[in-house]
Formats: C-alpha cells, structure tokens, sequence
C-alpha cells in the first residue's frame, strides 16, 4: 500500500513491544530458553513459576488498593510510580536468581524470530517507513537482541533493557537497566519525540499510560482489562477508533486516548483520513 508522504500526518511513531507489536509477551519464552541448558529443570522452572506468581499477585493487589479508594484520593502519575518498587525487586529477583543465565545470542535471535506479531503490524510499519516516517520500539524487554531479530529492519531504533554477556558470549544473567516505568517511558519519549513533526506513540499496557496520553496521537492497543479498569478509574477521555472514524482535531489531541483493537483498525482510521489530518495539520509543521 502507498502511505504518500506528504499526506501522512506523523513524522514519527514510536512503539511499546511486547503486547503491542507481538500478540504474546516474551519474557516466558526467554527464560523457558535458558532452562533447556540446565541440569536442575524442574527446579529451575518451579523457581521461575514462584516469581512470576508473585509478581502478579503484587500487581493485582496494588491496582486493587488504589482502584478501591476514593477517586479524590489518588493522581494516575502516582498509582502509576507505585508499580516502580514491584518492578525494581521483580528484575532483582530475576538478576539473583539467574534465569537468563547461559543465554546466547543466537538463542535470543532465534526467539526474535519466532514471536508472532500482531495481525497487519508489519504492512503498516513497511508502509510508513516506506513514506520516511521514523520507526522506534521503547519496550521494558530484557534483550534488544530478541527485539532486532523480530522487528527485522522494521524499525530504525530500538530502547530497551540490556541482557549483560561475558567473554564467551553468554549471558550473564545480569539485565542493564534503561526502561522499568511509565516514568521511564515517558522520559525516553519526551526526549526522542520528532522535533519537526506529530509523533504517534502505541502501547497496550499501564506502562504506556504517561507516554500515550503525551504524544500528539496516542493510542492504547487490545482490551487489557486492568488498562480499561484504570480508564474509567481516572476518567481519562477516549476515542474508540474504527475505521470509519473521522478525524476530529479537537478529539484527536495530547491528553486523550484513542482506542483501537488491531493494527489494522488503526491503518485503516489513518490511511482514510490522511487527507483530512493533513488539511486540519497546524501550519507551523512542515509539508513532507
């Protein structure tokens, strides 16, 4: 399909990864990965379980405790900060432990290779980058490796954590901390955003509340069930995205999420209405 740049209202759009590109987190695969090297599976995966166990049981109770409060009582910048700790000593848990220990990175190259994404992701992002539109991947993913090897040349930049290799290039089981928080995707947003254009950011978790509701289009992907909890919570505005929805510039704006359940809805909304947003584009941004 022809985007035609210069109807293209986005300079740059930048993406969440697992659960928003992939139809299926990652993280599982990785460490299932590094157990096949193990003399102690059984233990190892037992180990593995009891973390992810309490991982979700953190979360679900913190969402619980503040979604039970008074709506007064709470600000969506805080709750969201109060899932850092959660974060912080899930990935300490991970590091002590050792589970990505061994890894290689042929190993993660090959799991890159056989996440499944979601259905017409690849036709839009060749589409846009085909116009020069940027592409960019800001996950909370343990491996660029894994992220390069799916995305193949499907983005031109990727932020995310760091899995740590020693001389024999294995992993270590030690992750490089870049990405962890709504905060910390905000930040990397803010400072990566097109300075010359609309930058579009897409996400499908909590995590991407702060860098959604910042970006000149911001859209939360799939029907997470805690994301539309929190919606509704905080009464954050939304748009449902259909494909034959209008563009609206008083609607479509920072501060308000649109909606959308595939890649595809959201190509089709884009694509239609591309001559629209262009008559409707502040005349300071340039004409690509």
């Amino acid at each position: 399909m022809n985007y035609g740049v210069k109807n293209y209202p986005i300079s740059k759009l930048i993406a969440d990864f697992d659960g928003t590109v992939t139809q299926k987190d990652t993280i599982s695969p990785l460490v299932l990965t590094a157990a096949e090297n193990r003399s102690n599976q059984d233990q190892f995966l037992t180990q593995w379980e009891q973390v992810v166990q309490w991982y979700v049981s953190q979360q679900e109770s913190n969402v619980k405790k503040w979604l039970s409060a008074p709506e007064s009582a709470n600000h969506l910048i805080d709750f969201l900060e109060s899932f850092k700790p959660i974060e912080e000593e899930s990935l300490r848990r991970v590091t002590q432990q050792q589970f990505l220990r061994g890894l290689t990175k042929h190993d993660l190259k090959q799991l890159g290779r056989n996440a499944l994404k979601r259905e017409g992701v690849a036709n839009m992002l060749k589409g846009l980058q085909a116009s020069a539109v940027e592409i960019e991947i800001l996950s909370a993913n343990w491996s660029k490796t894994l992220i390069q090897s799916a995305m193949d040349g499907l983005c031109d930049q990727i932020r995310t954590n760091h899995l740590v290799f020693d001389d024999f290039g294995k992993s270590t089981g030690e992750i490089r901390q870049n990405v962890t928080s709504a905060q910390d995707k905000l930040s990397f947003f803010e400072k990566y955003r097109s300075k010359t254009g609309k930058t579009l950011y897409i996400g499908d978790s909590i995590t991407d509340f702060l860098a959604i509701l910042s970006a000149d289009i911001g859209v939360l992907i799939g029907d997470n069930y805690v994301t539309r909890q929190v919606i509704d919570y905080f009464e954050i505005p939304t748009v449902s995205i259909t494909s034959n929805e209008k563009y609206n510039p008083e609607i479509h704006r920072p501060g308000i999420i649109l909606l959308v359940d595939s890649w595809l809805d959201l190509e089709n909304f884009l694509i239609q209405n591309r001559d629209i947003m262009m008559e409707n584009r502040p005349c300071h941004l340039p004409s690509f």
